[in-house]
Parts: C-alpha cells; structure tokens; sequence
C-alpha cells in the first residue's frame, strides 16, 4: 500500500475513532476505542520517521496528525474528567449548546418585566429571554415535541410567572434557568440563587 492510500485509510480511521468516542462519552459503548487508537497511533509513528517528498502528501499527512493530535487532546481532558467525577454530558449525551446552558437573569431587569402580551416584542438577540426560548424550542424540536403552540409571548408570560413564585416561595434573590430534556419533554429547571 502507498502512502497516499494510507493517509485515506487514516483519515477513514480518525472519522471512525471520533465517532466511537463520541459514542463511549455517551455511554453507548461500554469500552473506550484504545484498539483503534492504537493502530491509527501506529501509522502516524510509521510516517513521522519518513522523507514525504510529495508536497500535497506530507501537506495531508501534516493536517491529518493535527486533526488527530487535537482530538487527542479532547478526548484526554475528557478522561480525566470522567476518572475525577467531574465530567457532566449534555441532553443524551450530545454537546452542549453553543450558548451557555445556565444563564442568570438580572434581578432588576426580572423584575421590570411585566406580563402583558404587548410588553414583549418577538425574540429578538437582545431580549432578556430570547436566548432561553431558542434554546427551549431546540430542546422541543429534539424531543420531537410539537413547538407550535409555543409562541414567544406566551412562553414570556410563564417563565415569568414561575420566576416570581420561586422567587416568592424559596426567598431568593434571584433565578438561574437551564433548558433540558426529561423524560423526553423539554423542560426549564429554574435554579434559585441567595
């Protein structure tokens, strides 16, 4: 075999390796991938020792170990996080969010909010809201949940509802939310902060 048939079958094996950790993370598979590490390890040890005298060869072989070398370093941290009980998973064991999943809602602008429906304009990037709502009917569609009967208004109107009764109930000074998935329905769990 040439290299350049290797480095198709290592890119093939990269794609596969990050797949099965992706899988392992997620509790799927009950043993880490270390067998396919290893040989992935193998060819990139066979080719660092070698002259690639093709430019677009060792350019590949070169973006591939980077590739690699960065997954490496992901799933490493991972592991740690996993053996110090440190590690948390998303919804079904996927990635988190792009934004961040806890979000703290001032206490003034919380309170400001009034729960009129004209009171609240449509999502937009700003709004106080707008970030929990995209989220929450992410978390919908995700859950194969029908988001139609969810319009930004009325989903404004009961989160602030809920915030106050926390607030009124438990004495707290201010919320926290998180969007998640139980029992396959999206939820908000509202986190009360001293």
């Amino acid at each position: 075999m040439g290299l350049k048939e290797d480095l198709d079958m290592l890119d093939s094996k990269i794609n596969k390796l990050k797949v099965d950790y992706e899988q392992y993370f997620a509790k799927i598979l009950k043993r880490e991938p270390t067998a396919l590490r290893d040989e992935i390890d193998r060819i990139v040890l066979k080719y660092s020792n070698q002259h690639i005298s093709n430019t677009s060869l060792k350019f590949r072989y070169s973006t591939l170990v980077a590739k690699y070398t960065s997954f490496k370093q992901f799933w490493n941290r991972i592991l740690r996080q996993i053996e110090e009980g440190t590690y948390t998973r998303g919804a079904f064991g996927a990635k988190l969010p792009e934004e961040p999943p806890v979000n703290r809602i001032p206490q003034q602008r919380t309170e400001a909010v009034s729960s009129s429906p004209e009171a609240h304009p449509a999502p937009a990037g700003n709004s106080m809201f707008s970030a929990v709502y995209r989220q929450f009917m992410e978390a919908k569609r995700t859950a194969g949940e029908s988001a139609a009967d969810m319009s930004y208004e009325k989903f404004t109107q009961a989160i602030v509802q809920q915030i106050e009764k926390v607030k009124k109930d438990l004495n707290c000074a201010d919320v926290e939310y998180k969007v998640v998935i139980k029992d396959g329905r999206a939820k908000i769990t509202l986190i009360p902060k001293k």
